[in-house]
């Protein structure tokens, strides 16, 4: 399908635009180069060939990330450096738990259950956890900003570290 100069040559002459069906994507062409394609799985990609979900956009080659919604699963947002091959995930962890996780290459960060849990750097707050705060052990911090307190699980007990260095531990393990 041609839409411009009919008699031009596939992706040549000024102002053409190309509807190109392959053997799997469906590609448009402007002004000689691919603007966007609909591969074999339904999935709209602009400025990529690579899908990172059911819509994929590259930003820029000086900012080279593509961005994309429905990362495999309804409603997740998914943030791809392509260069460094980095992968941040925002949405559902699967469709059976319905929990909202982010996630970075794989790892889950923190998430939110249905059972209303704040979880970080652990993905489970016990079977019968509604409405609390889980946190895995974590390194303790060396330094501390200014006008801030860190809050942090160490060896199974609750710390605190203000801003002065001082550590509390507000609960033992």
């Amino acid at each position: 399908w041609f839409i411009g100069d009919t008699n031009a040559a596939l992706g040549s002459g000024t102002g053409l635009m190309n509807f190109v069906y392959g053997a799997n994507p469906w590609i448009v062409y402007l002004n000689n180069a691919e603007r966007m394609r609909i591969d074999a799985s339904g999935n709209l990609l602009v400025g990529t060939t690579t899908s990172y979900g059911k819509i994929s956009v590259y930003q820029t080659a000086a900012s080279p990330v593509v961005y994309g919604i429905g990362g495999g699963v309804v409603g997740n947002f998914v943030s791809a450096d392509v260069t460094n091959a980095a992968v941040w995930n925002f949405g559902r962890d699967n469709v059976s738990t319905g929990n909202f996780v982010h996630s970075y290459n794989g790892t889950v960060l923190t998430s939110i259950t249905t059972s209303g849990n704040l979880l970080l750097g652990t993905t489970s707050a016990g079977a019968s956890a509604t409405k609390v705060i889980g946190m895995a052990n974590a390194t303790a911090p060396t330094t501390s900003p200014a006008g801030m307190g860190q809050l942090y699980v160490e060896g199974g007990a609750l710390k605190f570290r203000g801003s002065s260095g001082t550590v509390t531990t507000i609960a033992p393990a």
